[in-house]
């Protein structure tokens, strides 16, 4: 009977959390589900030795850093090679985002 309760008790409490947690969720209508056509689009084969690889570029717009908590970069360095990018990163810096950069060369 205790273990029951205990259990009941659990499940309660855990389910006030998550509705809690979700009702002040900050990214709430942040993003969108992906189109039929975008899935399609990438579902691809990339084979170990990247073959099959399409060519990269960004999607992201220089206004997305103005909403950005974290920012990842990777493969590039923007100092160089993306010059607008580094005012962008400075005023995203200035109101507490994270930027976290990742070029292997």
């Amino acid at each position: 009977m205790k273990k029951t309760i205990r259990t009941v008790l659990g499940a309660a409490a855990f389910l006030a959390i998550s509705v809690a947690t979700h009702a002040a969720s900050p990214w709430d209508g942040i993003g969108r589900d992906a189109t039929p056509a975008e899935v399609k689009a990438w579902d691809i084969d990339v084979r170990p030795d990247f073959k099959g690889l399409p060519a990269g570029k960004g999607t992201v717009k220089l206004d997305d850093f103005a909403k950005a908590h974290v920012i990842f970069i990777i493969g590039q360095n923007p100092g160089t090679n993306h010059p607008r990018m580094l005012s962008s990163l400075e005023e995203a810096k200035k109101r507490g985002a994270t930027i976290i950069s990742v070029n292997p060369l």
